[in-house]
């Protein structure tokens, strides 16, 4: 451990050895405010610092304060002081550097005993100009600290000097004799005083240091530049905002910018700019999940919203109604786009950035993560000389990539390929490409109807948001166009009753639409420290994964290379519904979602949830993220003999054949196993051959005699199943 003179409190020795981060050190000074506690105690209790760790912290704590009064009493340099410093606990005298620095002779026979006996009688005047120790103030407990009537100035071997309102106050004195196990020097001073002089000496949050810190670590670990787009897009009116920030913002500028970098560094999606009650909360969402990235100073809320405001080219004298805008960047030679949205809180104003990398190129198909069935299907849907293809999911699910992956598919210079997106995400030299500008009444409808005009073979549509801009898209497939487009809905199927639900017809929605691909982002496994595990018994359970003995799961344990999270990146797992005939005549008909569902199955549609599970099969995923995912949005039934996806509906398992419900060979009424003839039409219950004569046991149709007692395969009759 590190220790030196120049250290003024534990934020500069918890940093300076690496024990903590900065956003710990400003987490635990906020915590230690609202509960009374010392901060080396919250950050035990976080567990950011352990027990023994924290004891060796403040022991060492008070060996600096002690190296810092001989230094200011005049006693020694600070490179001798910091020679002693520098030598193990275990061989000071007394485990104090003054006592070992007057064992070595650096110190005067006598000097320490000079100076402590000039202490009595002491005034305040004397040490105005020095500061107040936060290695001293953990000696006192924070409710002694409280009612501002203790300062401690000096450490010297075993004796302590401090400021007291009442020395008189002898159990008081004795209290603090025993609680700091050291001998005690009072003089008098008043509560004023020592309540300005515990100010300055208490731990507090970074404020603009913390902003020129993370700004300046940034930019020296990036090694990048932030300036705005030199394009048409930055005007005369984008140049009077910016000018409202005056010199006196240039911090705000910086951290803006260091947050902007730190994010495409981290390869992060989106960045949430939180207000809070006693900070502004920065987080990244990376590989699908938030993780916060730092703290800013609650008074900064303002300035980062209105620097963002202006960015995106918003109004930034409205605070009262959310606003959406776009800013364009150039970091270190890449133009990054960035989709800004604010929305007024209670605390303030939250804004999110989603961030498009223009100089990203589009993904083949290839290696999106399609298996070869799904694969196939979906080749064979965008090959359609005409016809609607939805890929849905919700929002940073991947639909685009898809999509612009799909594009890269038909590249063919004897087509007419146009896109229009809000705004362009990837750019397509060979394709005509489209950005919506909303406030200049540039939306995705009057877009539409103008590309209709432009004799177009492909139009990709960034997303249908409403049932204008559905019905044109429909229509446009219906007269001889392939279009590609995105839309939110949870699944395949629920993307047809989310078309009716628009309001578009299904006598329009059936002939027009040639498939939909579901599809969600899975993290995957870090590579470098994945390793085998056991999931719980009851999850197996729920997933019906405790059917499979022989399944080997893995995880990542968490290392450098995965910032310890234990996934490294993510890949998408999809649920692609290629329409035929019989599903086209149930759309039109307005058929139930279960019916297009089971059709769907019945057609070769793989699930969401199975996509998952063969990922998870492939060792590429955990349980955990499976449930997260996919199982606990789908809550799909499955057969309990081969967890085959099955609908209320079904009465037999379509992979396995086994009975899921009794119904009459009458009246198709559902049946109680215990009734011998249905109380509706009479008819005689008789029990399915898959069902054990002997015991009862259900029985799987590749059984040849039962598992449970051997008993060979046959059909119950009504007599046998009332047993």
């Amino acid at each position: 451990m590190k220790l030196t003179v120049q250290f003024k409190g534990f934020r500069e020795l918890l940093l300076e050895n690496v024990f903590i981060t900065e956003d710990q050190w400003n987490g635990a000074i906020q915590e230690a405010s609202k509960k009374h506690q010392r901060v080396i105690d919250i950050l035990i209790q976080r567990g950011e610092l352990s027990p023994a760790l924290g004891q060796k912290v403040l022991k060492a704590g008070l060996l600096i304060a002690e190296g810092r009064s001989l230094l200011q009493l005049g006693l020694g340099s600070a490179d001798e002081i910091d020679t002693f410093l520098a030598q193990p606990a275990t061989s000071l005298v007394q485990n104090s550097v003054a006592a070992t620095m007057k064992e070595h002779g650096v110190v005067a026979a006598g000097a320490l005993e000079q100076v402590i006996e000039t202490w009595s009688g002491s005034t305040i005047d004397q040490f105005g100009g020095l500061e107040a120790s936060s290695f001293l103030l953990e000696l006192i407990p924070p409710w002694i600290l409280e009612k501002q009537t203790v300062l401690p100035i000096f450490k010297l071997d075993q004796f302590l000097l401090v400021a007291m309102v009442n020395p008189d106050d002898l159990p008081q004195v004795d209290d603090l004799r025993h609680i700091t196990r050291h001998e005690l020097v009072a003089f008098k001073t008043d509560a004023k005083t020592i309540r300005g002089k515990l100010e300055e000496g208490q731990p507090q949050p970074t404020k603009t240091g913390m902003v020129d810190n993370i700004s300046e670590a940034i930019m020296a670990s990036t090694g990048a530049d932030v300036q705005i787009a030199s394009d048409a897009q930055r005007d005369k009116d984008y140049e009077e905002l910016e000018a409202k920030l005056d010199e006196n913002e240039a911090p705000v500028i910086r951290i803006v910018d260091s947050i902007l970098v730190q994010a495409l560094k981290e390869k992060a999606s989106d960045i949430h700019i939180e207000p809070k009650d006693d900070q502004i909360m920065v987080r990244l969402r990376i590989n699908g999940m938030l993780k916060k990235l730092t703290s800013l100073p609650v008074h900064l809320r303002a300035a980062v919203a209105s620097r963002l405001k202006i960015m995106s080219k918003l109004d930034i004298a409205e605070k009262r109604v959310p606003q959406d805008g776009r800013a364009r960047l150039r970091i270190d030679g890449r133009t990054i786009d960035f989709r800004v949205s604010t929305l007024p809180c209670t605390l303030g104003e939250k804004v999110v950035l989603r961030i498009l990398d223009k100089s990203a190129s589009a993904r083949k198909l290839e290696d999106m993560g399609f298996d070869a069935t799904s694969l196939q299907a979906f080749q064979d849907m965008i090959h359609h000389t005409h016809g609607i293809v939805y890929v849905t999911g919700p929002t940073g699910s991947g639909k685009t990539s898809t999509l612009y992956a799909a594009l890269n598919a038909l590249e063919d210079p004897a087509r007419n390929v146009i896109t229009v997106e809000d705004p362009v995400e990837y750019e397509l030299p060979w394709a005509t490409q489209v950005s919506i500008n909303t406030a200049q009444g540039l939306t995705f409808s009057r877009v539409l109807r103008a590309i209709l005009r432009q004799d177009p073979d492909i139009i990709l549509l960034g997303e249908t948001r409403d049932e204008e801009t559905a019905r044109i898209a429909i229509e446009a497939a219906l007269t001889g166009h392939l279009v590609l487009t995105t839309l939110h809905a949870n699944s395949a199927p629920q993307t047809i009753a989310r078309l009716t639900e628009m309001g578009i017809e299904p006598f329009l929605i059936g002939p027009a639409v040639v498939g939909v691909v579901a599809q969600r982002l899975i993290r995957t496994i870090c590579p470098v420290c994945k390793d085998t595990y056991a999931p719980s018994p009851e999850t197996l359970a729920v997933m019906g994964l405790d059917r499979e003995p022989n399944l080997r799961y893995f995880q990542g344990v968490g290392c450098d290379t995965c910032q310890g999270s234990g996934y490294l990146s993510r890949r998408a797992i999809f649920e692609v519904m290629p329409l035929n005939d019989l599903m086209r005549d149930a759309i039109v008909r307005n058929a139930p979602l279960n019916e297009l569902r089971q059709l769907a199955i019945a057609n070769g549609m793989s699930t969401l949830l199975e996509s998952a599970l063969q990922l998870l099969r492939q060792e590429g995923t955990t349980v955990e993220e499976v449930l997260r995912v996919v199982f606990a949005k789908e809550k799909e039934k499955r057969c309990p003999y081969c967890q085959y996806v099955v609908d209320d509906t079904f009465v037999r398992c379509p992979s396995c054949q086994s009975v899921l419900k009794h119904v009459c060979k009458g009246c198709h009424r559902e049946l109680d196993p215990k009734w011998t003839v249905c109380p509706g039409c009479g008819t005689p219950v008789v029990a399915e051959a898959n069902v054990c004569y002997s015991c009862l046991t259900q029985m799987r149709p590749d059984w040849t005699v039962c598992l449970s007692c051997g008993a060979p395969r046959r059909e119950l009759s009504s007599t046998e199943l009332l047993r």
